[in-house]
């Protein structure tokens, strides 16, 4: 081998290390790249389920608020907003009560008032669409027998439905 040929092997030997370093940071340059961009998708999916979750929990509550907190005075807005926020057989069930002239009697000759509060509430179960979740409520109900109110607790699961962008209760349950 004559000393130019063996002078192009050594440049090419010199050249091969630092190519092969340059492709393996390319590659590892690829790889990042690539992760970046899954946990981004995954992120961005995190966080819509995290904003379902959180706005079928504020439903759930708002929900509970506005079935335990009845003024008598003001009866058809408190029955209204709880149609609003109903769906399913929820909604025919609690239509098909108030319409009853009995039940609405009991409730407006007795002067019932029940100023309401959420204590606590969470999500037990959600998807894309649908949601359980319990909610526990403090009351003071004051009506002609108890005029100076008697305090409640109730604890109630909710079945929440995601309906035209909007979380609405679908079934009520009181636990224990």
């Amino acid at each position: 081998m004559s000393s130019p040929d063996l002078a192009a092997g050594s440049e090419r030997s010199a050249r091969t290390p630092g190519r092969r370093l340059l492709l393996a940071l390319a590659a590892l340059t690829l790889v990042l790249a690539v992760a970046a961009v899954v946990l981004a998708v995954l992120l961005r999916g995190y966080d819509r389920t995290d904003d379902a979750r959180s706005a079928a929990l504020t439903a759930a509550r708002q929900s509970a608020l506005n079935l335990t907190s009845i003024d008598t005075r003001d009866f058809d807005a408190d029955v209204k907003r709880v149609v609003d926020g109903s769906t399913g057989a929820f909604l025919a069930d609690f239509q098909k009560r108030v319409q009853d002239p009995a039940f609405r009697s009991a409730l407006v000759d007795s002067k019932v008032v029940s100023e309401s509060r959420v204590l606590d509430a969470g999500i037990v179960r959600s998807d894309a669409t649908n949601a359980t979740a319990l909610v526990v409520v403090d009351s003071v109900v004051t009506n002609t027998a108890a005029p100076e109110g008697s305090p409640r607790t109730y604890r109630a699961q909710l079945e929440l439905e995601l309906r035209d962008g909007r979380w609405l209760t679908s079934a009520l349950e009181f636990v224990a």
